[in-house]
């Protein structure tokens, strides 16, 4: 895995849009068609920790090529010896600059490299895009029986349908000890479009209190014993390795890790089976998480944390393309939080892995519309659809037949065909 000299974020993102259609429709030639998408393609780059000399090549190189480069001002007078910069251009004016970086001194040559990396996973790019592939093992026991093979693809984003075995669930929908209704439901949720179904035996809400391990296991091991038959993967909502072990053991095969790996053991765990697993962001616990979490920039801090944590987990051998990210959506976050996460969900996209967002009857749906728990359909709904449109692969919601109606018509426009 690469680690980044350079922490690049992408800050902005206008992809080809309906360029490829007119040009079609205009009947461009083919040679013309491949010279012209990605000068249709706009984006912003957030660079940190460049000093003076660095950001002053790269202004001028990205100058002499038609596009632009912001720098702080105290570079301008060297009263500052390191700070951010945002590149803006085309991607075409993009590949030129990376091109140019590798001519030049002070390590502006890895730069480039980084840069070029990035530009492979964007969205939609006409010389790239985010496809993922996801192989999650099955298993009965120790003994492996099977494995789904999921794609993710910018028109076909992923539903996680929510099952909460618990009686204290924030959303209202707690299953607790009632097994047969929580595995009818699973199988509805796949019926109705889900992708994935997620099981959860201790609530997450704010202030929460944990869940005794043998009381969790007691909540989400028979759910999952009765769900084998499930034809699409199952996900385990814990921190707790123990819990993990034995939900994999029945079947599970993705770890969905509120606490983002940070338990003793749960990489060990992950390794050990090869499953898939969900590294989240989360400021404090759930007890206190909620008690004036504060940041100086929210999405930089959560996009250095999941960084952090890919680099800690693949050097210590799990798998990376099983890694999905979530930054957190009311983990930790004030209304304000919450709407940069999903507005700025592309600072993710250098990371090259799936972004997953949990806003689904989130507190700050009814922050903004005014309505309980019960009333929130239309805002998730609004918050999921959102969140895609903003790059978002995986949503995890409650209502999933309505929000797959919604994802698959935001999906047909975006690409004018269903």
């Amino acid at each position: 895995m690469m680690r980044e000299n350079f922490p690049i974020y992408v800050i902005g993102y206008l992809p080809q849009g309906i360029l490829p259609e007119i040009l079609r429709e205009v009947g461009v030639h083919p040679t013309g068609y491949s010279i012209m998408l990605p000068k249709g393609v706009f984006l912003r780059l957030l660079i940190r920790g460049l000093n003076p000399p660095q950001a002053n090549i790269l202004k001028q190189s990205m100058l002499s090529i038609g596009g632009e480069v912001a720098v702080p001002e105290t570079f301008l007078d060297f009263s500052s010896t390191e700070g951010d910069v945002v590149i803006t251009g085309t991607l075409t004016q993009m590949k030129k600059l990376t091109e140019k970086l590798q001519l030049q001194p002070f390590g502006l040559k890895n730069l480039g490299n980084e840069i070029d990396e990035v530009l492979k996973n964007l969205p939609d790019s006409p010389t790239g895009g985010r496809v993922f592939r996801l192989r999650l093992p099955k298993f009965s026991g120790e003994k492996k029986e099977g494995e789904f093979e999921i794609e993710i693809r910018r028109d076909k984003p992923l539903i996680m349908g929510i099952i909460n075995v618990t009686p204290d669930s924030f959303s209202g929908d707690g299953l607790a000890g009632r097994v047969e209704e929580a595995t009818m439901k699973a199988w509805e949720m796949k019926d109705g479009g889900a992708d994935i179904i997620d099981v959860g035996g201790e609530s997450s809400r704010p202030f929460s209190d944990p869940v005794p391990p043998d009381e969790e296991k007691r909540r989400v091991y028979p759910v999952l014993e009765e769900l084998r038959d499930l034809p699409i993967p199952i996900s385990v909502d814990t921190y707790k390795p123990d819990i993990a072990r034995g939900a994999i053991e029945r079947g599970a095969s993705i770890v969905n890790d509120i606490y983002g790996l940070r338990s003793p053991g749960m990489v060990d765990v992950i390794r050990e089976f090869s499953t898939g697993c969900v590294i989240m962001h989360m400021k404090g616990t759930p007890k206190d998480m909620q008690i004036s979490p504060k940041y100086d920039r929210v999405m930089i801090e959560v996009s250095d944390f999941l960084r952090d944590k890919v680099y800690m987990a693949t050097s210590e051998g799990v798998i990376r393309e099983g890694i999905i990210l979530d930054p957190g959506i009311g983990f930790g976050k004030e209304v304000e939080h919450n709407l940069q996460l999903i507005k700025r969900i592309s600072y993710l996209f250098p990371l090259n892995r799936p972004v997953l967002i949990g806003a689904s009857r989130k507190s700050f749906i009814g922050k903004i519309t005014g309505k309980d728990v019960e009333g929130r359909l239309a805002g998730s709904i609004a918050a999921a659809t959102t969140a895609y449109l903003m790059g978002a692969d995986i949503l995890r919601v409650h209502d999933v037949p309505e929000t797959r109606d919604a994802l698959n018509v935001a999906s047909a426009i975006l690409k004018e065909s269903i």
